[in-house]
């Protein structure tokens, strides 16, 4: 990245002549105009364009990290999570105040069609609020 910016007001001013000609042609005097402010001052333009280079780096760079650690996350709940019925004493799969008891998984295993049971129990652990300033 710090190769390019060095090198990308070189680019600029090479892309800049390149297009001369054919901004004369279909933008008329305004491309031309244009072209020239962009051959006169490289490192302005140069800045531009580093800086929605960077941004743009950024933001794909981003997408691909989150695209990837939600199928890497899809992959481990399909994994892990593979249960054809959960059952839990609240509907976020957490009760602070009620627990089933481990008799009430026994009884689920005597089920007809029941293969496995497995108990779990999710614990709730306080983390430390930062004082406000």
């Amino acid at each position: 990245m710090a190769g390019l910016t060095v090198l990308l007001p070189k680019f600029i001013q090479w892309t800049a002549r390149a297009l001369r000609p054919p901004m004369n042609h279909f933008a008329g005097s305004e491309g031309a105009l244009a072209v020239d402010a962009m051959i006169q001052a490289p490192r302005r333009s140069s800045a531009t364009v580093g800086a929605l280079m960077i941004g743009l780096m950024f933001v794909f760079s981003t997408g691909a990290f989150i695209q990837s650690f939600e199928g890497v996350m899809d992959r481990w709940m399909k994994r892990m999570l593979n249960a054809d019925l959960i059952v839990a004493s609240s509907q976020l799969l957490r009760s602070p105040t009620y627990h089933f008891s481990e008799e009430l998984g026994a009884k689920i295993s005597r089920l007809p069609d029941v293969k496995t049971v497995e108990n779990v129990r999710y614990a709730m652990i306080p983390s430390q609020m930062i004082p406000p300033r």
